[in-house]
């Protein structure tokens, strides 16, 4: 059995070429979903940027609205004016718890025209200091309402909205309304449903003022949590532990970082009015659903992929096994044309001198005795001359198909050549064996050959000759069985002859001498010759004698 070779030599390429294709295409299958998911939070982040300048304008609006209204509350500019702080928390303790709870304002000031502070409702144990902060710097040195974010001493992140207030065109004071950034940043989180962080840099901090700050607000005053930032401001019940590299990377130019594998950390710088970075509010842009909507959506593509290869795979061995099956039958075929007969599928005769030397090989080997049979269909020519080259066709293949009934399973029969067929008996006792076969065969041709259109008579004359008496190699043997042949066709044909050596030699001498006279009539070497008698009596010619050399 022939081995397949092409499925041995390119399936397993073919595999590792398609496991590399799976391989790359698992590999941008990752590549395209990390960039869908970091395309994903980047959006997020910028709609929520976008969000927050659009909460950061309409609330500063807002806050001014706001200061215009209380302005204009009854008693209002009066008591400002002659910095009545009792009277200015009755007018307006009320309406700033109410915008505590509604509007989120954390900050209501009063101040006098030099900006000392009168009163804070907020916090209105605390007054009297001055207010140095850029957003009322700015009312006061432009006379018109200001705002902005500011850091404030307490550590705190507000926007703030500063209005003057006059009074029969005399100014008369400020007033103010601040609003922290967790509040803008809770409202807009809240419809974004993303969790938030404040932090701010510990170099615009004082220790003691920002914990000061904290208790007052109610929140944990962690101070060295980290080496240069503070949390100022959590969404989470307990703000989450970020990472030194983390913390460090808020300075780079990235604005969305990764906190881990699912977690984007989208970053907003925190500006003050001189344009200040104070801190920065993070927002936490949980991608785990879409990453697992992702990954389910790739396991689904790998999945199909996976069986789109494996039918490949499938087909490619198919396809090689059959084109190696075509290739063996291929092989099989030159290798039958190259050893058998065309006409009658017989082996040729290359191939019975090979199963002839092997069987030669065993036979000395185990010293037993084989026997070759020459077969020569005897005035075959005539058969050819008179009936045409197809009917000698016909009867060379009816001699191989009445042949091969006569001879045992192991036995070998081919064409040696026109109308020459041989024998290989192995494994044979003795002449007794040779002579049962041909005995066979020589019936067979008693009986006319009936062809297909008409019936032949026709007669073989058969040569033996045995293994090892008549020759020790396949040379040998077959020209001793020739040389048998051509005694039993001198001896009458339709017959067989074993080999003999003495008439072998006298039959080599004759065929030697008639292939000699046949080869010089053919090339004219033969010239003829008059030789003269003469009469030694008389010493006359008496005749002539005519010599052929």
């Amino acid at each position: 059995m022939q081995t397949k070779i092409i499925q041995k030599q390119l399936f397993l390429p073919a595999v590792i070429t398609l496991l590399l294709l799976f391989g790359v295409f698992a590999l941008i299958l990752q590549v395209a979903e990390n960039r869908s998911i970091q395309e994903h939070s980047q959006h997020t982040l910028e709609v929520y940027k976008k969000e927050f300048e659009n909460s950061f304008n309409g609330q500063a609006n807002s806050n001014l609205a706001l200061l215009n209204v209380m302005t204009n509350v009854e008693g209002a500019r009066e008591a400002l004016e002659k910095q009545e702080r009792l009277k200015l928390n009755g007018l307006f303790q009320e309406f700033y718890q109410k915008l505590r709870r509604t509007q989120g304002i954390t900050h209501f000031y009063f101040h006098s025209p030099d900006l000392r502070n009168l009163i804070r409702l907020h916090d209105v144990g605390r007054y009297g200091d001055t207010i140095q902060r850029e957003t009322s710097l700015r009312a006061q040195r432009t006379q018109r309402p200001s705002f902005g974010f500011e850091l404030g001493v307490l550590g705190t992140f507000t926007l703030r909205a500063v209005a003057p207030v006059y009074l029969d065109n005399q100014l008369v004071g400020y007033i103010e309304l601040g609003k922290e950034i967790e509040d803008i940043a809770a409202d807009i989180s809240n419809t974004f449903d993303l969790d938030w962080v404040v932090m701010i840099d510990k170099s615009y901090l004082v220790e003691a003022d920002w914990k000061a700050g904290m208790q007052v607000l109610g929140r944990a005053a962690k101070w060295n949590q980290y080496p240069d930032v503070v949390i100022s401001a959590s969404s989470y019940t307990h703000a989450p532990e970020l990472h030194d590299a983390f913390i460090s990377g808020l300075n780079d130019e990235s604005k969305l970082l990764s906190l881990n594998d699912t977690m984007r950390v989208g970053v907003i710088p925190l500006q003050d009015m001189k344009r200040n970075k104070v801190g920065w509010l993070l927002i936490f842009i949980d991608e785990t659903e879409a990453l697992r909507t992702s990954s389910v959506r790739d396991q689904f593509y790998l999945l199909f992929l996976g069986m789109i290869i494996s039918l490949l795979l499938l087909i490619i061995w198919k396809v090689l096994g059959r084109a190696d099956d075509q290739v063996i039958r291929n092989q099989e075929k030159l290798h039958h044309m190259a050893h058998h007969d065309e006409l009658t599928g017989l082996p040729n005769r290359k191939f019975f001198y090979e199963r002839l030397s092997h069987a030669i090989d065993l036979s000395a080997r185990h010293n037993r005795q084989l026997a070759v049979l020459f077969i020569d269909l005897d005035n075959f020519k005539d058969v050819n001359d008179m009936l045409g080259h197809d009917t000698g066709d016909e009867v060379l293949q009816c001699v191989a198909e009445h042949l091969r009934p006569h001879l045992r399973k192991d036995d070998t029969l081919a064409r040696n050549s026109g109308d020459e067929f041989v024998i290989l008996m192995e494994d044979i006792k003795d002449e007794h064996d040779c002579g049962v076969v041909a005995d066979k065969i020589g019936d067979e041709f008693n009986r006319a050959l009936k062809l297909s259109q008409q019936s032949v008579d026709l007669t073989a004359s058969i040569g033996v000759a045995i293994f090892p008496q008549d020759g020790n190699c396949a040379d040998d043997l077959m020209a001793n069985a020739d040389s048998a042949m051509y005694l039993a066709k001198e001896m009458g044909k339709n017959r067989y002859y074993f080999y003999n050596k003495k008439l072998a030699e006298a039959t080599q001498r004759r065929i030697k001498l008639e292939n000699g006279i046949r080869n010089a009539l053919q090339e004219g070497r033969f010239s003829l010759v008059y030789q003269p008698q003469i009469n030694l009596i008389t010493e006359k010619i008496s005749g002539v004698e005519a010599l052929l050399r």
